[in-house]
């Protein structure tokens, strides 16, 4: 497992970069600091096929959750970067 965020003390020291490994001795220092939960990164286990036919679903459900307000500016911004946001992770 690798890190999905960095892990800094109270004070700001940085004790992790993200994408650090989680070895044994990382698990250790943080469990000595009294750290409960750290972020972590997942493999996806989906295929392409899978993965594609999960965004054209949640790209259909943004279009019907934002159909009615398709006129508020600040709305259509708000689609347009979770539309963004959605593709990211292509």
């Amino acid at each position: 497992m690798i890190l999905a965020q960095k892990v800094v003390r109270q004070d700001g020291v940085l004790l992790a970069q993200k994408g650090a490994a989680l070895t044994e001795p990382v698990l250790r220092m943080l469990e000595r600091l009294n750290f409960e939960a750290v972020s972590v990164e997942v493999e996806s286990t989906e295929t392409a096929e899978e993965k594609a036919s999960r965004i054209s679903r949640e790209e259909e459900e943004l279009q019907a959750r934002f159909s009615k307000v398709e006129s508020d500016p600040i709305l259509a911004s708000l689609k347009a970067a979770l539309l963004e946001r959605l593709h990211e992770e292509d």
